[in-house]
This record gives C-alpha cells, structure tokens and sequence, in this order.
C-alpha cells in the first residue's frame, strides 16, 4: 500500500482549521487506499493517540505556528522520508527545507507535494521581515515541489503567471458536517439570538475586515449581526471587542468548535458576509453555500471565484451598508439558491477525495524523469 505523509497541521484530531479538517478527510474517506503518517505538534495534544482512522499519528516537540513552524515542517520533511513513497506539505512554512529534500527525495525516488494555500506572504499581521519571507518561501515550494496544489483557481493563475509553473486545482468540501438545522432548543446556545439577523464567521485578524463589517452594522441599527470569531486571540482583538460589545444590534460571540452549535446559528441567519481578503477556497465561504445563505462577499479574486461571480461584492464600509440596505427577499432567495447549485456542483469531499486519489497514484508511477506535473516550459 503506497504510504502517504501530511506534514504542515497541528495534528488529528483536528482542533485548530481548516487543514486540520481536510486532513481528516483525507485519511478517513481513503483509508484502506492508502496508509498515512500524520505529524502533529506534541505541545497541542494532552492524549497522544497512536492513530487515527488507520493513519499512524507521528508527534514532534515543536509548535505548527509562528516561528517554529519552520523547523517543524522541516524536520517532518526530513523524517518522512524513511516512512514514504510521497510527502503531502501542507503549507509553505518549511520551504527553506525544501532544496535539500528535493535532492534526497529524487535520489530515494519519493515524490514532494506541496499544498500552497492562499499566498499567506499577504496577511496583515507580519510584518515586513517575516512577510519577505514567506514569500521567498513561496518561491522555494513552488520551484521544489514535484508537484503544486492549491484549492483555488485565482491562486493557481497567480502562481502559474509568477513561477511559470501550473498548479493542480483541487477544491475545499464541506457537505459533510453541515445539515441546515432550525433552532427547537436555545438553551444549546452560547447566547441568545436575534430573531433575525446576519451572520459572520471568521478569525479575528485584520486582513478579514472584521472591523470593516463591524463598523457597516454599526451604522445600520435595524439590521442585526451575530459574529463569530476569537475575541480575545489578539490585543488588537480584544479592542474591537470592547470598541463593539455595546452596539445593540451587533452580538460577538467566542469560537465555537462543536459543529452542531454553529450550524444553528449559522442556519438562521438571512444571509452570510464573508470579509476575508487573503486566501483561496476558505472553509467559512464554502460551509455557508453549503447551508444555502446567501452570500455577501469581499471583492477580492479567490472569493469571486468560489461563489462564481454570482454572490453580492464589497470594497468598503459604504458599499457593504449600501447592499445590505438594497436587498429584497427576492434577492436573497435567489442567491440561496444559486450558492447552494454551485456547493452541490463543486465542494463535496466525494469528489474532492477523488480527485486526490488520482494524483497521489499519478504522482508515485510518473517516471523520475518526467517533468513535474503542472510543469510550463519557458
């Protein structure tokens, strides 16, 4: 059975976002296909557990995050070869690491693929040493991986018009955890809600517009907003918090990690408002279309791709106040509906775990000497 490495999450069970929970998927639904190592982060688990629907859990004393995410992809990078046939790096943390085990793994005849996410170089909270890079890490991982995935086809455009090498596009899938659910038992609830409202779910970070949404509901007392997010992640988190938490129509409510909470909130609300304008095919994004929500969304490339140009676009406060203030119940029924077709149609797991299948059997029997997948000739 052809073994399989995910290097670059925190670890299973997932706990933490949104690779976490395509991990999962992955060993899950191709377990007994293939056999996965799993590295996780000692420091974020208590209970250790061997495995994890048939993948063997690997632990590493470092952390996935901050600054020793890069030593921990690399030394997962650097192990995984005596436990391999391919290496799936999530992320492009370790990419430094990446010249060397391009060597050692075309010397072993192991393949390196590498997931790209959604050009993290760009979020506001690094600064401009750490931002350098990330983006010079960027490069590496495109350049030395066999292969490049990304979840989005405007980061694969990105990569494919900056490096001159093509990406293999793979969607996000969410139909698994998500069931539309009306609320009979409030008291499950973390805290009472309007009855009627919008939703947000997102992290507490600036490049996705919390406070840009904040201040919009700010300015429309008649319509409600419930927030999802981690208040208390940052200090700059922590004064949105306190600049907000007293606006009636506007409740910010802590992380919720149990799926069956969130999707009550979620499933009541008239529409979704998606501000993140860093990334690729966000889970958030995907799991509101799955609940059929109508989505307003942050007019950046990655989400006008999701949701197929066909969702309600902002740049600004001012626009957001101005679509939220025009939109019929016609409107938004419509646009249920049209969210909900394009989630049936593109992000399911079925599909999306097929889809990897054959490239991790494309991968492991394409000849040494080919060139990579995704390869443009200059």
């Amino acid at each position: 059975m052809m073994r399989i490495s995910l290097i670059g999450i925190v670890g299973l069970p997932p706990n933490y976002g949104g690779f976490e929970t395509f991990a999962e998927q992955l060993v899950k639904r191709l377990q007994g296909k293939f056999h996965f190592n799993v590295y996780c982060s000692s420091n974020s688990y208590k209970e250790k557990q061997k495995e994890y629907f048939g993948a063997t859990l690997k632990y590493l004393p470092l952390k996935a995050n901050g600054w020793q995410s890069t030593l921990y992809d690399g030394i997962a990078m650097l192990d995984a070869v005596f436990h391999s046939d391919v290496v799936f790096v999530l992320g492009v943390s370790g990419a430094v690491f990446m010249p060397f085990t391009r060597w050692l793994y075309n010397l072993l005849g192991k393949k390196l693929i590498v997931h790209m996410d959604g050009l993290e170089w760009k979020r506001a909270k690094w600064g401009r040493i750490a931002r350098s890079f990330l983006r010079y890490s960027e490069a590496l991982a495109v350049k030395y991986a066999h292969v490049v995935v990304t979840d989005n086809q405007a980061v694969a455009d990105y990569a494919e018009h900056r490096y001159r090498k093509r990406p293999v596009v793979i969607e996000y899938g969410a139909d698994d955890v998500l069931e539309k659910v009306f609320l009979d038992a409030r008291k499950e609830l973390p805290v009472d809600l309007f009855d009627k409202y919008a939703v947000a779910v997102a992290r507490a970070e600036p490049e996705n517009n919390v406070e840009l949404i904040l201040e919009a509901f700010k300015s429309l007392p008649e319509h409600n907003l419930v927030y999802v997010s981690n208040w208390n992640h940052s200090r700059w988190s922590r004064e949105l918090r306190e600049k907000y938490k007293g606006v009636p129509n506007i409740k910010m409510i802590g992380p919720i990690y149990d799926q069956r909470i969130l999707n009550r909130i979620r499933s009541q609300a008239s529409f979704y408002v998606h501000g993140h304008s860093v990334g690729g095919t966000n889970p958030s994004l995907v799991e509101a279309m799955w609940l059929g929500l109508p989505v307003i969304a942050y007019d950046v490339p990655f989400n006008r791709t999701v949701t197929e140009n066909v969702a309600f676009y902002f740049k600004s406060t001012e626009e957001l106040i101005e679509i939220i203030e025009g939109l019929t119940e016609e409107e938004l029924a419509e646009n249920s509906s049209k969210m909900l077709k394009i989630a049936k149609r593109k992000y399911s797991w079925d599909k999306i775990l097929e889809q990897y299948e054959r490239l991790f059997t494309s991968v492991k029997t394409a000849s040494k000497n080919k060139e990579p997948v995704g390869h443009v000739s200059k």
